[in-house]
């Protein structure tokens, strides 16, 4: 579109088969047609049960070259996200742990805050800005009372979507979570009723059927995760 004229009779270069359906937005493809774009090159195609060869299928009616099969592998990492929440109904997962040298993930009592260099602690800052959704149990939530904002200067409109399971919806009302749930999107998924305290700060509470052990599945809010168009989550 910011091509105007200049676009007509030039090739395209895309990683996912332009879209064939009305969304938010017109199809891709007809925009493409619309543009007079001579040949298309792409990766693959878009396994969204609405495009899925159609948008490559438009393009070809209307006498547009397409090539695809371009770097396939290369694409599917780029989008893996996407393609694991259409095909699989979750998020790509990404888990982030630290680890000290000899095997612990906490210092000792009274042995500071941090296992980790500064370095470390800012590349955590940037995977939050790069997913879209970050996920913690309740007993992280208490015992760290964690933001799990991004604080990296000028990146911190891409803070993630704030998660956690808590089966037994313990999350108080006094925690940064909560505290801040106006500002910064939290959802908190549980296997009990109640939480109208937290409802009034702000925060979402998602009661799933709990398992046998009377615990939120995991399964289930990863699910859910995706319907909320999370394709990234950081655990």
């Amino acid at each position: 579109m910011q091509a105007g004229s200049l676009a007509r009779g030039a090739t395209a270069y895309v990683t996912l088969e332009p879209c064939a359906s009305h969304t938010n937005t017109p199809p891709c493809a007809d925009s493409l047609i619309a543009a007079g774009i001579r040949r298309v090159v792409a990766a693959v195609e878009d396994p969204d049960h609405r495009t899925d060869g159609n948008g490559f299928a438009k393009l070809r009616a209307a006498g547009i070259h397409v090539a695809s099969g371009i770097l396939t592998k290369e694409t599917a990492e780029t989008h893996a996200g996407f393609f694991t929440r259409l095909k699989s109904r979750r998020p790509f997962v990404t888990l982030k742990t630290a680890q000290s040298a000899d095997g612990k993930v906490a210092p000792p009592p009274g042995g500071g805050k941090w296992i980790t260099g500064q370095r470390a602690r800012e590349f955590g800052q940037l995977m939050r800005a790069r997913n879209d959704a970050i996920l913690i149990g309740i007993e992280t939530a208490l015992e760290d009372d964690p933001e799990l904002t991004c604080r990296i200067s000028g990146l911190e409109k891409y803070s993630p979507l704030r998660a956690v399971i808590d089966s037994k919806l313990r999350l108080p009302i006094w925690s940064k979570l909560a505290r801040s749930a106006k500002q910064h999107p939290t959802i908190v998924f549980t296997a009990t009723n109640g939480g109208n305290d937290l409802r009034a700060l702000g925060v979402e509470i998602v009661p799933l059927p709990p398992n046998k052990a009377g615990q939120v599945p995991i399964a289930d809010v990863l699910h859910a995760l995706a319907e909320r168009d999370c394709t990234w989550l950081l655990v």
